[in-house]
C-alpha cells in the first residue's frame, strides 16, 4: 500500500506548491521581454488585419460597450441595444481605459496584453508546482502558441471578443487559488464572474482542480495526513460564490425589456423552445444530459484534451471529465465548440491540465535522475519529442488557420490596391463627418466610421438617420443598401448625394440639412418635345470604377438616370435607375477615351403623359426602357416610368439625385436630339394582326376570378383573354368567346414576383385569308389560325385547340379591361399590363 501511494503521488499529483518570489531578476526580465515579444506579435497580426479592412461586427460592438457608459448609456451599443439582453458583459465597461483613448486597436492591445498574461501565468504556476530550470520557459511558450491557443487568439474577422480574455484570467485565478491568496483569488473569481453568465463553466472547473491537487496531495503522503490544512478553503469560497452570482445574472438578462431586433437576445439562443428563463434552463440541462454527452462538442473536447494537454490529461483523468462543463454552452446553442470565444474557456483548462501533466512528469523524471537512471534519457527524449510533434499535427488538423499568425499573414478579401482607394475616398468622410452625425457602412468599412454613431445597415428601425453612407458594392449589392433603407426607415438612396467613388467603393452623404443649390438650366434639345433622345459621348480617360451621369429625367428625388459605369480603359457599361427600385445594367462595351460615340436612350418616362402616340404604342412603351450603343442594343428591360414635364431632362446632370452615380459627367455630350420611338421590344411589332404578347405583373391576392388581360370586340360580339389567380402560385389563362363558351387551361406554376409573359392567339389577330398581308403563307394555315385558339405561358403552350367561333367585327384590344361584360370575366384586371406587342404572322 505504501508503494501504490507512492507511485500516485508521483504521477496523479504535483509537490506542494514552492515560493515563486525566490525566481533571480535576470530571469524576471527574460520572462517579462519574452511576454512582450508575444503580445506584440498577436497585436501585430491584428493591426495588419484591421487596417487591412478584415474586420468587422463584433470588434466594433465591443469598442461601443466599452464606452456607452461615457455617455450615460450602460452596455449600449447600436446593433441590439441594451445588451443585457444578450450576455452580462459587466466587464466590458473597464475595456474604456484602451478604447477611449485608442479606439478600436485599443481592444486589439487589451488582447495582445491577454496573450502575454496567459504566457506569465503558465510560467509561474509551472514554477509555483517545481518545474525549474529552463522548463517552465518551454512548456509556457509552448502552451500558448500552440495552434489550439492561436484557434482563439486568431478569431477571423470578428477582431476581438471578451471571452478571449478568459484564458488569462482562468490561470491567474488558479495560480492564486493554488497559492491560496485570498485577495487574488476573489479578484480573479469576479472578474471572470463579471466577464459572462456562463462563466460558472470554467471557474468550477479551475476552482475544484485547485482543490482537488490539495486533497489528492495529502491522500497520497507519506506519513501522517492533517486534513483540516487539505481543504482549499479560497478555492471552495469561488465556487460557492460563482454558484449563487450565476443565476442572478440569468435572471437580469430575463429581466430585459424586449429589444427592436430580438431574435438573438437572451435565452432565445439556446437551442430548445421549452427554454425562457432559470428554471426552465436548469431543467432542460437535467432532463437532456445524456444528449450532452453524446453530442459533438463533448466529442471534439476529447479529441482537443488528448491534443491540447499532449496526452499529459491521462494523468488526470478525472480533470477530463470535469472539463466537460466548458462544452455547455456550445451544446446549448446548437454551435461549434471550436469558435473562439466558445473554446477559450476549454483552451484555459487544457492548459490547467498541461501546467499539472508537466510538473508530474518533471517531478518524476527529477526522481529518476537522483537515483542514476540516465541510460534511458534518449528513449524518453525521443518519445517526448513524438508526442509533441503528434500533439500538435492534431491541434493543426483541428485549427488550420492558425497558420495565418505564425506567417503574421491575416487572410483578406480586399487587395492593397483597392484599399488605397477606400483610404482615398473615405479620408473625406473623416475629414467633413462629425462625431455626432450617424453613419452606415457595409461589412469590412467599419474602421473608417466614427465609432460612437456607427450603425449596421441591417438594424436601421428605431434609429437615427444616417448622414453618412460608407458603401462597398462589390461585398454587398446596392440594392440591399436600398432594401433596408425603405423598410426600416423609409428612406432610399435618392435621399442621398454620391460625394464620391472610388471603384467598389462609394461615400454617400444626405440631402437634409444641405443646400443643394438650385437646379440647373434644362438641356435644349433639337426635334420634338418627347420620345428617344439621341446624343453623341466623348467618355473621358481615367475614370475606371466611377459611375456618373448620362441623361437625367425628372425632379430630385424622383425620376430616372442613364448612367455610365467604367469598367477599365477599355471598357465601360452602360446602365439605368428608375429612382427608388433597383439598378439595371447592361451588357458590356469598348471604347476608346476621347472617342465620340452615339447613343440612344429611351424610357416611359419620355413619353407625354397622354397623346402623342397610339394606344398600342403607348402600351407598348410606357414601361420599356431601351439603351443603343452606337446602334446595338446593349439594354433592354422594363421599369415603371415617371411623370417627366419636357422641361425636366438634362444631359451630364444627376438632377434625380440617384444614389447610383456622381453629380456629373466628366466627358462630354454633343449633338442632342429627341424624337420618335426605339425599335419594338421584345422583337415583336406594333402592326394590326398577329398573337398579342403581354408582359403582366400578376396581383398577389389569389382570388379565384377571370380577371380581363385582352377583350377584342364589344357586348354580344367579343373574345376576351383572361387569366385566373390561384392559391399556391399558380394561374390558369382561358378565352371566353361570345355566345360560344369558355377554354382554359391547367393550373399553372408562376413566381408572382416577376413579369410573366401570357401570349394570346385568336381567330380575331389574323387577317382573312387571301389578304396579300399573309404573304407567302399556305391557304390551308390561312385558314387554321382563323379557327385556332393559342395560349402560351412564359413559353409554355398551356392552351393549344381548334374553335369554332365568331371573328368579332370591331377588332379593338382593350388591356386589363372588360368593356364588353358578360358573365365570365370581371371588369378589370388587379394587376398591371406593363406592355404589348405583336407577333409576326406566321411563316411570314
Amino acid at each position: 500500500m505504501p508503494a501504490v501511494r507512492h507511485l500516485l503521488g508521483q504521477l496523479l499529483t504535483t509537490p506542494g506548491p514552492v515560493d515563486p518570489s525566490a525566481t533571480p531578476r535576470r530571469e524576471k526580465w527574460l520572462w517579462l521581454g519574452l511576454a512582450t515579444v508575444v503580445g506584440a506579435w498577436i497585436f501585430a497580426f491584428h493591426l495588419r488585419r484591421f487596417l487591412g479592412l478584415g474586420t468587422d461586427s463584433d470588434l466594433y460592438v465591443y469598442l461601443q460597450l466599452a464606452t456607452s457608459w461615457l455617455d450615460g448609456h450602460f452596455l449600449q451599443d447600436t446593433y441590439f441595444g441594451n445588451y443585457l439582453t444578450v450576455h452580462s458583459y459587466f466587464l466590458c465597461p473597464l475595456l474604456a481605459i484602451v478604447v477611449w483613448p485608442f479606439g478600436a486597436p485599443g481592444l486589439l492591445f487589451a488582447l495582445a496584453v491577454a496573450v502575454a498574461a496567459n504566457l506569465l501565468a503558465i510560467g509561474r504556476i509551472l514554477r509555483l508546482l517545481g518545474v525549474s530550470g529552463w522548463w517552465p520557459l518551454g512548456g509556457a511558450l509552448v502552451l500558448t502558441l500552440m495552434p489550439l491557443a492561436m484557434q482563439v487568439y486568431q478569431v477571423d474577422h470578428y477582431g476581438f471578443q471578451i471571452e478571449l480574455l478568459i484564458p488569462a484570467l482562468a490561470l491567474w485565478l488558479f495560480y492564486f487559488l493554488l497559492r491560496r491568496q485570498w485577495v487574488g483569488s476573489l479578484l480573479l473569481g469576479l472578474a471572470l464572474q463579471a466577464m459572462k453568465e456562463d462563466a460558472l463553466l470554467i471557474i468550477l472547473p479551475v476552482a475544484l482542480t485547485a482543490a482537488g491537487e490539495d486533497l489528492l496531495r495529502a491522500f497520497v503522503a507519506d506519513g501522517p495526513r492533517r486534513w483540516t490544512r487539505a481543504w482549499n478553503v479560497p478555492a471552495l469560497t469561488v465556487c460557492l460564490l460563482s454558484l449563487l452570482v450565476t443565476p442572478v445574472l440569468l435572471a437580469i438578462i430575463k429581466a430585459q425589456p424586449a429589444q427592436v431586433y430580438g431574435n438573438l437576445t437572451g435565452f432565445q439562443k439556446v437551442g430548445a423552445a421549452s427554454v425562457s428563463g432559470v428554471d426552465s434552463l436548469f431543467s432542460y440541462l437535467i432532463h437532456n444530459a445524456g444528449g450532452w454527452l453524446r453530442s459533438d462538442p463533448v466529442t471534439k473536447w476529447v479529441v482537443a484534451a488528448l491534443a491540447g494537454t499532449f496526452g499529459l490529461v491521462l494523468l488526470r483523468p478525472h480533470l477530463l471529465l470535469l472539463g466537460l462543463a466548458t462544452t455547455l454552452t456550445a451544446w446549448l446553442v446548437h454551435g461549434d465548440l471550436m469558435w473562439a470565444p466558445r473554446f477559450a474557456p476549454a483552451l484555459a483548462f487544457l492548459q490547467v491540465i498541461a501546467c499539472l501533466g508537466l510538473a508530474s512528469i518533471f517531478r518524476l523524471a527529477a526522481g529518476s535522475r537522483d537515483a542514476g537512471q540516465t541510460a534511458a534519457r534518449p528513449a524518453w527524449a525521443a518519445l517526448a519529442i513524438a508526442v509533441l510533434l503528434l500533439g500538435l499535427y492534431q491541434q493543426h488538423r483541428q485549427a488550420p488557420l492558425t497558420g495565418e499568425i505564425y506567417r503574421l499573414s491575416p487572410a483578406l478579401d480586399i487587395s492593397r490596391a483597392e484599399r488605397r482607394k477606400a483610404d482615398a475616398l473615405f479620408a473625406h468622410y473623416r475629414r467633413e463627418g462629425r462625431p455626432e452625425e450617424p453613419v452606415v457602412a457595409s461589412e469590412f468599412l467599419f474602421r473608417y466610421v466614427h465609432d460612437r454613431n456607427f450603425y449596421w445597415y441591417s438594424r436601421l428601425r428605431d434609429r437615427p438617420k444616417a448622414v453618412w453612407l460608407l458603401w462597398d458594392q462589390q461585398a454587398n449589392p446596392l440594392a440591399n443598401l436600398e432594401l433596408h433603407l425603405k423598410t426600416d426607415v423609409g428612406r432610399s438612396l435618392a435621399d442621398y448625394e454620391l460625394v464620391g467613388q472610388e471603384g467598389r467603393f462609394l461615400l454617400y452623404r444626405a440631402w437634409e440639412g444641405r443646400a443643394p443649390g438650385s437646379l440647373p438650366a434644362p438641356t435644349p434639345f433639337a426635334g420634338e418635345a418627347h420620345g428617344l433622345v439621341r446624343l453623341k459621348v466623348q467618355p473621358a480617360a481615367g475614370r475606371t470604377g466611377t459611375t456618373e451621369p448620362i441623361l437625367s429625367l425628372g425632379s430630385p428625388g424622383s425620376g430616372d438616370l442613364f448612367f455610365v459605369h467604367y469598367l477599365d480603359e477599355r471598357h465601360l457599361v452602360l446602365g439605368f435607375d428608375s429612382v427608388g427600385l433597383a439598378v439595371q445594367r447592361g451588357q458590356p462595351v469598348e471604347y476608346e477615351p476621347g472617342r465620340t460615340y452615339e447613343l440612344e436612350l429611351f424610357s416611359g418616362s419620355l413619353l407625354p403623359a397622354s397623346g402623342g402616340a397610339t394606344d398600342v404604342q403607348h402600351l407598348a412603351y410606357r414601361n420599356f426602357v431601351s439603351i443603343r450603343w452606337e446602334g446595338r442594343e446593349v439594354l433592354s428591360t422594363l421599369a415603371p416610368p415617371h411623370a417627366v414635364r419636357p422641361d425636366e431632362v438634362y444631359a451630364g446632370r444627376n438632377v434625380v439625385r440617384s444614389g447610383c452615380a456622381i453629380a456629373a459627367f466628366s466627358g462630354q455630350i454633343t449633338d442632342l436630339r429627341r424624337g420618335g420611338f426605339p425599335p419594338p421590344p421584345a422583337g415583336g411589332g406594333l402592326e394590326e394582326f398577329g398573337a398579342l404578347r403581354l408582359v403582366v405583373q400578376l396581383p398577389d391576392e389569389a382570388a379565384g376570378l377571370a380577371e380581363p388581360l385582352a377583350v377584342v370586340g364589344v357586348t354580344g360580339d367579343a373574345t376576351l383573354g383572361f387569366v385566373r389567380m390561384l392559391p399556391e402560385g399558380k394561374i390558369t389563362v382561358g378565352a371566353d368567346f361570345w355566345k360560344i363558351g369558355k377554354y382554359e387551361s391547367e393550373p399553372v406554376a408562376v413566381d408572382r414576383t416577376k413579369p410573366a409573359e401570357i401570349v394570346y392567339s385568336f381567330p380575331v389577330f389574323y387577317p382573312p385569308p387571301g389578304d396579300p398581308r399573309w404573304g407567302a403563307t399556305p391557304a390551308a394555315e390561312q385558314e387554321r389560325w382563323r379557327s385556332w385558339l393559342q395560349i402560351t405561358v412564359n413559353g409554355k403552350v398551356v392552351v393549344d385547340r381548334q374553335v369554332v367561333a365568331p371573328i368579332p367585327r370591331q377588332p379593338t384590344v382593350a388591356y386589363g379591361k372588360n368593356p364588353a361584360g358578360g358573365s365570365v370575366v370581371t371588369a378589370e384586371f388587379l394587376g398591371h399590363v406593363l406592355h404589348a406587342t405583336r407577333q409576326p404572322l406566321p411563316s411570314r
